[in-house]
């Protein structure tokens, strides 16, 4: 068969082949990602949304680059920070590495304190970052610059003294101080209710603690001068009143200490002054039987023990003596 006989639908086919492989030819190259580009972007932003003027606030510039061969140096704005309504008080920076998707990124912060001054919207106006990018095969240093968004927050007035801070501490320094104070006058105005109904109550009784510590006082003053026979019969008849005194009987003259004790001793009392009470019987009676004198140191000795039993017992502390007796329950005895 010949050439000419072949089918005429053909040639479109190879009229369309040749036009995709011109096409193809006639492409520019792809290029390859450019190992220098650093991607540099920065943002900045307050982390607050609103304030009052006399707060301090923060702003931060973030700066990020792509990790590469160049030598990237931001340099930190400085007077291109230009701002409305607050005043630079302070200022910092770091830098760190982060790695993502596989990538490492290099991150420069930039943080500023600011205090804000005047009611209104407080602003940081946009600015041109600059940044040093120097190329590993270059000598000199190129300074490039990149767009930075202003930022802008709210400013409310001034808050008032009692809600700031040091205003907040004293008040409530206040506020606790006169708790304590209500809470002690209340505790002091109970006891002396109290203390006013058993008054009221025993009227007679109040003197008799006043009176028992004096003497005692007396004696241990006489402890050293005194001569021991007296001074033994004074703290009989001591120990007597106080404790006809307890259970109830209004004359003591014709009262026995022995048995005004024993019907003392009928109640429990604490073991130092069980101790005492029982110190004080055997020197009594021996004083009482046996006769002769003691020495200084002894006298001392039953002054100490006379204060344990007369200062002992509460209820005669507060005036209130413990309840009445009947005379007859106790034995008498001319002494």
């Amino acid at each position: 068969m010949r050439m000419n006989d072949r089918p005429f639908f053909i040639a479109p086919a190879l009229t369309m082949m040749l036009a995709a492989s011109l096409a193809l030819l006639s492409a520019p190259p792809a290029r390859a990602a450019d190992p220098f580009d650093a991607d540099l972007g920065a943002r900045g932003a307050f982390t607050t949304t609103g304030a009052r003027v006399g707060d301090t606030i923060e702003y931060r510039l973030r700066v990020e680059w792509r990790d590469v061969p160049a030598a990237i140096a931001v340099l930190p704005p400085g007077e291109d920070l230009r701002t409305q309504g607050l005043t630079i008080i302070g200022q910092s920076a770091f830098h760190r590495k982060v790695a993502s998707a596989g990538a490492v990124r290099n991150v420069s912060e930039f943080s500023y304190l600011m205090v804000a001054g005047e009611a209104g919207p407080g602003r940081v106006a946009p600015f041109l970052l600059r940044y040093r990018n120097g190329l590993a095969n270059r000598t000199d240093d190129r300074v490039e610059t990149v767009p930075v968004e202003g930022s802008t927050l709210e400013i409310g007035p001034a808050r008032p003294s009692w809600m700031k801070p040091e205003g907040m501490r004293l008040w409530l320094s206040g506020a606790a101080a006169f708790a304590v104070l209500l809470a002690l006058g209340l505790l002091g105005l109970r006891r002396m209710r109290s203390s006013a109904a058993a008054q009221r109550k025993h009227p007679s009784a109040q003197p008799v603690e006043n009176a028992f510590t004096r003497e005692a006082e007396e004696l241990r003053r006489r402890s050293d001068t005194a001569d021991s026979r007296l001074w033994l019969r004074d703290a009989e008849k001591l120990c007597v009143a106080y404790l006809c005194r307890h259970i109830g009987i209004g004359k003591a003259q014709d009262v026995r200490f022995e048995a005004a004790l024993e019907q003392y001793l009928t109640r429990p009392h604490a073991p130092d002054e069980n101790e005492s009470w029982n110190k004080l019987r055997d020197l009594f009676h021996e004083a009482r039987y046996a006769g002769g004198r003691k020495q200084p140191f002894e006298l001392r000795d039953a002054a100490r023990h006379l204060k344990v039993c007369l200062g002992s017992h509460p209820g005669l502390s507060q005036g209130v003596p413990m309840n009445s007796q009947d005379p007859a329950s106790v034995k008498m005895e001319k002494r």
